[in-house]
């Protein structure tokens, strides 16, 4: 699958990291790169244009799923769980390309914060610009 392929591709790769977030920093979000095409042509190259394509669609689901995981953990101040589930967005959003999510992602993952509709906006603009990207 595409997580498998971006690990292989992308082994012993130090991802891109930026200071750490404070919810009073996340206006401050533009300042991050969208996305890394580099990441995302190597994907391409990799699968095809035709397999990337439909394996987008899934990835986005997953993208989706683990920050709805993330507002529901934090709503229940399991903040473990709210953790682990930025921990796991941070990852999936770096495999594919999205820096200023996985970027954003990390910094809840270091210290759990409400989002608020943040984490959803930046979410929806990520998506929009992996989707316009391949």
């Amino acid at each position: 699958n595409l997580v498998n392929i971006a690990i292989t591709l992308f082994a012993g790769r130090k991802a891109a990291r930026g200071p750490k977030l404070r919810e009073s920093d996340l206006s401050d979000w533009n300042e991050y790169p969208e996305i890394d095409l580099t990441i995302i042509r190597a994907l391409i190259d990799a699968v095809g244009i035709e397999t990337f394509s439909s394996m987008r669609a899934q990835f986005v689901a997953d993208l989706r799923s683990l920050a709805q995981a993330y507002h529901e953990a934090f709503a229940r101040s399991d903040l473990a769980a709210a953790s682990a589930s930025a921990h796991a967005l941070k990852g999936a959003a770096a495999n594919i390309g999205l820096v200023r999510l996985s970027a954003i992602a990390g910094s809840f993952e270091q210290e759990a914060t409400d989002p608020g509709p943040s984490l959803d906006t930046i979410l929806d603009m990520s998506i929009a610009s992996l989707n316009d990207a391949s």
